[in-house]
């Protein structure tokens, strides 16, 4: 027994015989949980040269379901990246070791993360339940004098990169009263497929207190924590803002990684998630790239004020200049579309961008569902990365038109620029040198990624006052910063020569 979910006495994983690399790798032990709840494991025991395969299906007990805990041994086929136990569920690859699969009597969707049976039954070992590859960022964050690590699930397509990421963000836990909801990591196996498939990383930072991650979970909770969350504006509004500095907090840690890419960022996220990703959008306009608000919101209509606490977060969004996607699903138990199209209207009334569609979400799950269900989104989440590629594209242009590196007429520099001064100019930038370099600033200084266009070799970072670096191999250097027109430029004491660095 592992947990609650059975297994034979007797598994023999054999040697595939698949002339496929994909469908060998089929073979071996699956761990997930349909529709993140139902335990779930899968066992390829054999896959033979047809394509035809036998498997272990294993679930546990789900009394509200009237789901009894069993196991049965089926046979299945693999063709290309599906794997088909008929009538039962179909299994699908995305990114390097995971499984996404689609239940075939209902609507249930799930994901699966490989492992061993070794490390199933090993004394004391954490079950990954909820599938993906969870990962700890360090962060800037600190609480009771303690620096909090945030956990992060993480998909990527295969390869080194660097990749451009995609950040999506998490609700809350229905009414804030159950405690034991609090330490359950969510993430969306169908966000993470779609954007994988199309060459994003995406990660799902677990905020304070959630997860696995550090700290406590605050986000605008009663005086009695015991009544979940408040509805008064002066409790529940900042709880918000801690959410934002965790999101924050989640960013800065990932764009240190040699794999993510020095360009803005995509940001989502699921009910409270999707509002804090409009937020997040119009708080940070310079390292966000494109925002997307699937059933976006703070407060629930239960709430008096729902509209007011709803409105205040969704305007903070107006301030990026860019087009955002909302997307909600009818029969919304925690707000009707009228209410979330009110929201919508208020956005755009502080200036706000973006496109606002509803869809009918089948069977007898609610609007809040929708983004399990990409047969109804994908097509609207699509143009939209593509409206966001073709802006990309045409601010790059223009940018490499009107930036391109010329001698420097050192009369026309102005008074060289102050740490402060740096910090307040540059901070959240992302930016790029004229050898091909790029990197960006953050609190603690400059991060370079590449250097003479390979990857990992000079990366250094501006420290002391955002004036001296440090490379990896032990040299170092001070530089004088200038700012001459609408560009920056950096004077090497070394050479007294002029470096053009663009910012984004």
């Amino acid at each position: 027994m592992i947990d609650d979910v059975p297994l034979p006495r007797e598994i023999n994983v054999l040697a595939p015989k698949s002339t496929s690399r994909t469908q060998e790798s089929f073979s071996g032990t699956w761990v997930g949980a349909w529709g993140g709840k139902l335990h779930h494991i899968l066992v390829v025991e054999s896959i033979r040269a047809d394509g035809n395969a036998t498997v272990i299906y294993s679930v546990g007990d789900n009394p509200a379901e009237n789901i009894k805990r069993g196991w049965r041994r089926l046979q299945a086929s693999v063709s290309g990246s599906v794997l088909t136990i008929p009538g039962v569920a179909e299994y699908q690859f995305f990114g390097s070791g995971n499984l996404i699969a689609s239940f075939k009597k209902g609507v249930s969707r799930g994901a699966l993360t490989k492992t061993t049976l070794a490390d199933l039954t090993k004394a004391g070992s954490t079950i990954p339940w909820t599938g993906g590859r969870s990962e700890f960022l360090d962060t800037d964050l600190v609480e009771d004098g303690k620096a909090i690590r945030l956990e992060a699930i993480v998909a990527k397509p295969s390869g080194s990169g660097p990749f451009p990421l995609a950040i999506f963000n998490h609700g809350s836990t229905g009414t804030g009263r159950n405690g034991q909801l609090f330490a359950q990591s969510w993430w969306s196996p169908e966000i993470a497929k779609f954007l994988v498939d199309r060459g994003w990383m995406v990660a799902f930072p677990q905020r304070r207190g959630r997860g696995r991650s550090g700290g406590l979970y605050d986000e605008g909770f009663a005086a009695d924590r015991s009544q979940g969350y408040a509805c008064d504006s002066e409790r529940s509004l900042p709880g918000a803002d801690r959410a934002l500095a965790d999101i924050d907090a989640a960013v800065e840690a990932l764009r240190r990684r040699a794999d993510v890419a020095a360009k803005p960022i995509l940001v989502g996220g699921q009910s409270r998630g999707g509002v804090l990703a409009i937020a997040y959008a119009g708080k940070h306009a310079e390292k966000v790239a494109g925002a997307l608000n699937f059933v976006g919101g703070w407060q629930g209509q239960a709430c008096s004020n729902a509209a007011t606490i709803n409105g205040t977060l969704f305007r903070m969004g107006a301030a990026f200049d860019r087009s955002t996607l909302w997307l909600y699903g009818d029969h919304d138990p925690f707000y009707t579309l009228d209410h979330s199209r009110g929201n919508f209207a208020a956005f755009q009334q502080a200036k706000g961008k973006g496109e606002f569609f509803q869809f009918e979400v089948p069977g007898t799950e609610s609007g809040h569902s929708l983004v399990y269900f990409p047969q109804l989104w994908s097509d609207k989440v699509e143009a939209y990365l593509r409206q966001l590629e073709r802006s990309t594209s045409a601010a790059s242009s223009s940018e490499k038109n009107a930036s391109q590196v010329l001698p420097i007429n050192v009369s026309s520099v102005e008074t060289a620029l102050t740490r402060n001064q740096l910090k307040a100019l540059l901070v959240g930038k992302t930016v790029k040198w004229s050898d091909g370099g790029q990197g960006y600033f953050s609190s603690r200084g400059l991060y370079r990624y590449t250097f003479n266009k390979v990857v990992n070799e000079g990366t250094y970072r501006v420290y002391d006052g955002f004036t001296c670096l440090e490379f990896k191999n032990g040299f170092s250097r001070c530089d004088d910063w200038y700012r001459a027109g609408a560009g920056y430029f950096m004077k090497t004491r070394q050479g007294l020569r002029f470096e053009v660095l663009r910012v984004d």
